[in-house]
């Protein structure tokens, strides 16, 4: 796990406390997942492996999923 952030919006689109997990790979794998409660945060996950030339920032995967969901 990486990081840990607050959303603004649960799964189902509505006003809601939801939480971003955050988690990075080798060579700039990661992997996201939206839960109701931070405490519902897998420390570790196994994810796909997908290098990528530059590592996204946190900032660039929040971002992303931010505008995936809108």
């Amino acid at each position: 796990m990486k990081k840990i952030e607050k959303a603004h919006q649960n799964a189902n689109g509505q006003d809601a406390h939801a939480w971003w997990c955050l988690y990075e790979g080798a060579n700039g794998s990661g992997f996201l997942e939206l839960v109701d409660s931070y405490r519902q945060c897998p420390k570790e996950v196994v994810c796909e492996y997908d290098p990528k030339e530059k590592p996204p920032s946190v900032k660039d995967m929040l971002n992303a999923m931010k505008e995936a969901f809108k």
